[in-house]
């Protein structure tokens, strides 16, 4: 029997703690926590283009904002070949934020319907296959991959 347990989270309490997580959605691929193998998507991406990633959290049926938890960071980049990159120098935020470093996904309400969002620039990373780790309610890890040609 395999059974699985999700976070607690008390939205009326205002824990700033999640329960369900919905992403990446396509063409990217899921989500999976740290220590399942990366899951990737069905095809490569041109290098050089800016690749949407979008989730969402929720505390049981409520569709967490920016006003309920933390927003998902960037925290790790990294390439089967060349190893851990400095995401820090690889201005990869293409949101309107006037800071191509910032590592954090914003909350789009009417734009997004309800979801995270974050804009990643792909310019500065060249080709190959990647693995992204983000944190998310800043406490949890998860990671996707992506090849881009």
């Amino acid at each position: 029997i395999v059974l699985g347990i999700a976070d607690k989270c008390d939205f009326a309490a205002n824990t700033r703690d999640y329960d369900g997580l919905d992403g990446m959605e396509s063409p990217m691929a899921k989500l999976a926590p740290a220590g399942d193998p990366v899951p990737f998507p069905t095809k490569s991406f041109s290098a050089g283009n800016t690749r949407p990633l979008k989730l969402r959290m929720s505390c049981g049926t409520v569709n967490l904002t920016d006003a309920s938890v933390d927003p998902p960071e960037i925290v790790g980049l990294s390439e089967a070949t060349r190893g851990e990159l400095d995401i820090h120098s690889l201005n990869l935020n293409d949101d309107d934020t006037n800071n191509p470093n910032d590592p954090f996904f914003r909350f789009g309400s009417s734009l997004s319907g309800g979801q995270w969002s974050y804009s990643m620039r792909t310019a500065l990373i060249g080709t190959g296959t990647f693995t992204l780790r983000i944190r998310i309610a800043g406490r949890k890890e998860y990671f996707t991959g992506f090849k881009l040609r």
